[in-house]
């Protein structure tokens, strides 16, 4: 340093001039440099010239007074170069800012988010969250397929945690991504590095949002269709049951004047179309087999060729299947033994007609 009084090169941090024995109460090179110093940590990319300049003002200042006119314009040069040239040092708020684009400053302020209670998972895949967005659509999808009225309790639910959770969630996440960022590209600079933010973050294009948002609802409605329309079907048919035996009549049938507690029947008749549905009970007192229970009820008048007798699994329950060869006619007998009663069910009606239909359904509602 040099000795404010004599202008004596003297060593760093001394108390007194080893020259003229003033008194050193400051530092005085410090006092001068300190702002030019202090600008020194700057960004990298000016960081080499900057010092250079820094340094070649500091060793000129313990130079003869007679350079004092070239040492002050080096020293302002320094000073300049510190505030016009250099960047302000980027720090982590900036990446992130620069990863989100959109709406940074709500994020990162308000801790409840009305897009993602609005919009949901939609809200997720504009924001890039891929995996969880089309994940949860996906539930949703299969939930409506299944029933309408989980599907809408579990998008419910689904909304308000995003509403509540969705800011939290994404500045951990763009925070983590930032990291990744830096860790995998340590040579690159700041401002580099803040490209890449923008990049790799941002929002999706809202013309390809619109068009998922399209299709979604799309699908939407006509699940909501199929699933209004199956309900209104289910509507349709009339629930009986017979001892135990649980089944479904099509609406339009009508019941014989003759049933009774072991008996049923019921009829559809029109122009074209003739349908008949009968079911038996029948206690099996004498412990036969249902084989014995066909042979002698149904078979009996019949010869081997007109009749098939096969086994079908209706409702995980095992009947046997009697139907009877016919060229117009779909001639049918259903046999089940269930607690020691047998169980027969008896069809006929045209087979070029929407009877068939209607037959499949009451079949298939056979149930104890």
């Amino acid at each position: 340093m040099i000795c404010p009084n004599c202008k004596k090169s003297i060593p760093n941090n001394t108390k007194f001039c080893t020259s003229c024995g003033e008194k050193l109460t400051n530092d005085e090179h410090a006092k001068q440099y300190n702002y030019s110093k202090n600008y020194s940590n700057v960004e990298k990319d000016h960081q080499e010239t900057h010092d250079t300049y820094y340094e070649y003002s500091k060793n000129y200042s313990k130079t003869d007074d007679n350079y004092n006119t070239a040492h002050n314009d080096l020293y302002n040069y320094s000073e300049m170069y510190s505030n016009i040239n250099q960047q302000k040092v980027t720090s982590e708020d900036d990446y992130i800012n620069s990863y989100i684009k959109n709406n940074y400053n709500i994020i990162n302020r308000l801790g409840f988010s009305i897009p993602a209670l609005i919009l949901g998972p939609i809200y997720l895949l504009y924001r890039k969250r891929w995996l969880y967005g089309f994940t949860i659509l996906l539930g949703m999808i299969l939930l409506y397929l299944y029933n309408v009225n989980i599907a809408l309790l579990f998008t419910i639910v689904i909304n308000l945690y995003l509403g509540f959770k969705f800011n939290e969630m994404y500045l951990n996440f763009v925070n983590r991504k930032v990291e990744q960022i830096k860790i995998s590209n340590p040579d690159k600079t700041s401002t580099e590095l803040l490209e890449l933010c923008k990049k790799n973050g941002g929002t999706m294009n809202k013309d390809i949002l619109i068009a998922i948002v399209i299709t979604l609802i799309s699908i939407i409605t006509l699940l909501f269709v199929n699933n209004h329309n199956e309900t209104k079907e289910e509507e349709e048919y009339i629930n009986n049951t017979i001892n135990e035996l649980h089944f479904k009549i099509p609406d339009g049938f009508e019941k014989s004047k003759y049933n009774s507690d072991n008996y049923y029947s019921s009829s559809y008749i029109d122009e074209k179309n003739y349908c008949h549905i009968a079911i038996y009970t029948t206690k099996n007192y004498n412990n036969e087999t249902i084989d014995k229970y066909i042979s002698t009820y149904i078979t009996n008048e019949k010869s081997p060729d007109e009749i098939s007798i096969s086994d079908k699994k209706i409702n995980n329950l095992d009947w046997k299947i009697i139907t009877t060869t016919d060229e117009y006619m779909d001639n049918s007998s259903y046999v089940i033994e269930v607690n020691n009663i047998f169980y027969h069910v008896q069809y006929n009606g045209n087979k070029d007609s929407s009877c068939i239909k209607l037959k499949d359904k009451f079949i298939n509602s056979l149930n104890f």
